[in-house]
């Protein structure tokens, strides 16, 4: 599977499915309570957006396999730690969101998020298709 080196791509690319996720959130949440479904779907696009642009934007600094896991880890926690602070203090503040239909959207973009920043980091460039200290070569 090709997956493109450049960051530019890779945000356009996770832009693409968090904007359509969220759109099908934002119906979802429109029929079910109305304005306040829509606010808590595009409010969980970004708390899934943010730490995906973040993640990919430092990626090219670390495109050694050690690097590579080592941004999976931070972006992990990055995300993590986004999205629940996020959600804590929306809960916190906007009381009235209809916080099944919120943590729900939350899930599934972050998931459908993780899968893709994992995709992509872990696919190996040509340049780096050896661990070091290790050799295909017999």
């Amino acid at each position: 599977m090709f997956v493109t080196q450049s960051p530019l791509a890779r945000i356009a690319v996770l832009t693409a499915l968090m904007l359509g996720l969220g759109l099908c959130a934002a119906v979802v949440g429109g029929l079910l309570s109305g304005w306040p479904g829509i606010e808590s779907a595009a409010i969980a696009v970004a708390l899934c957006w943010i730490p995906g642009v973040l993640i990919f934007a430092v990626e090219p600094q670390f495109r050694t396999p050690m690097g590579q896991v080592g941004v999976v880890l931070v972006g992990t926690f990055v995300r993590i730690a986004v999205a629940a602070g996020g959600m804590l203090m929306l809960m916190q503040l906007r009381p009235e969101t209809p916080r099944g239909l919120f943590m729900g959207s939350v899930l599934v973009l972050y998931l459908a998020s993780l899968a893709w920043e994992t995709m992509v980091l872990s696919a190996r460039s040509p340049a780096s298709s050896e661990m070091p200290g290790f050799s295909s070569k017999s």
